[in-house]
């Protein structure tokens, strides 16, 4: 370890870059995929969940469901750290038409 940041501190990048192991194809994708994948589904979510009918007649709701979701979204992306159930369910509880809320 002490190896490799010395040759990083001296500025030999291309030896670093050459003793770094080779990564197959099919491990890169499969860390995007479960990188991305709470990111797809909580846009999807956010585009699909204000079209449904318990947001009739409550816009504000359904606008303000979509903009935390899509923001999750973003987030999820960018750190890799939202729990998508947690997410999905805050957001309902908090923007759901408290008329339409079962008891």
């Amino acid at each position: 370890m002490c190896e490799l940041l010395d040759k990083w501190m001296c500025g030999h990048l291309a030896t670093l870059w050459e003793s770094a192991p080779e990564i197959p194809l099919r491990d890169r994708l499969r860390r995007i995929i479960e990188r991305a994948w709470p990111s797809v589904v909580l846009l999807g979510l956010g585009i699909a969940l204000p079209m449904l009918p318990v947001f009739t007649g409550a816009e504000q709701a359904a606008q303000s469901v979509r903009i935390t979701l899509i923001v999750a979204a973003i987030v999820a992306v960018a750190t890799g750290g939202v729990n998508v159930a947690e997410q999905v369910s805050s957001s309902l509880d908090k923007h759901i038409p408290a008329a339409n809320k079962s008891e």
